[in-house]
């Protein structure tokens, strides 16, 4: 099926919200940015007039993107609660293996034109019938490279065991046909990359590391993180959380 005229305007138009601040969101969505955080739903926000103030491609995108950032703040508090006291650095899975107890997880190095597709980082496979989850992985990234990209990917299969999640993303895409699927796919994989980057990263621990480098290159060898995925993490923390 062809994209429709509008479809591929608003893809087009998808890399505006990262030019947008918080103070250019109109004042009667900005009560809603956290609003996962005090236990609104979708279904609440749905029947909200809220929705009807979104104007534009980029302001659904960056007013969708702060729910869902919300929504993984709250996820990471209880997945880091599983640590017994202080955090180590750099952080590895364990806590994330923990969230996913229920589920036997392995891990393979591939090539990057696994199943024909290039220059792939990662991709995960959810198997409910025998409850294990696969992560496969580029074997010829980075080691700070793969650490993201597997907490990535786990972070994807949160979303998928999580109901209330998995149900959110069914209206929202629902809500916004014909032309969401696609921008609701682009706005996962942002999200899911701010998301390994708060986990990899806490906001306490990396503000303070900043504070005392003041060097994010510094910060990024401090938690062996790819340097874009420290300096994403430096504007998340200035503009969220």
């Amino acid at each position: 099926m062809q994209n429709s005229s509008k479809d591929k305007q608003i893809k087009n138009n998808l890399g505006d919200f990262k030019k947008i601040s918080p103070s250019d969101i109109p004042d009667n969505l900005k009560d809603y940015n956290v609003f996962f955080l005090s236990n609104k739903t979708f279904a609440d926000l749905k029947k909200d007039t809220v929705l009807d103030a979104i104007k534009s491609p980029s302001e659904w995108f960056y007013f969708f993107m702060t729910c869902f950032l919300g929504y993984y703040k709250e996820m990471i508090d209880e997945i880091l609660n599983y640590a017994e006291g202080e955090l180590k650095f750099p952080i590895g899975y364990e806590y994330l293996e923990k969230y996913l107890a229920d589920y036997k997880i392995e891990y393979t190095g591939i090539s990057k034109n696994y199943y024909g597709v290039k220059s792939i980082d990662g991709l995960h496979e959810v198997n409910h019938n025998n409850d294990t989850i696969s992560i496969f992985y580029n074997q010829e990234l980075s080691e700070e490279e793969i650490r993201f990209t597997i907490a990535h990917e786990l972070f994807h299969c949160c979303q998928y065991i999580d109901r209330t999640f998995k149900s959110m993303i069914d209206d929202l895409i629902a809500a916004y046909e014909p032309h969401s699927s696609n921008i609701v796919r682009t706005l996962l994989e942002e999200t899911t990359d701010y998301a390994a980057a708060m986990y990899l990263m806490p906001a306490e621990p990396f503000y303070k590391k900043f504070i005392e480098t003041k060097n994010i290159y510094e910060v990024s060898n401090y938690f062996k993180v790819p340097f874009g995925a420290a300096v994403c993490r430096l504007k998340l923390y200035e503009k969220f959380i």
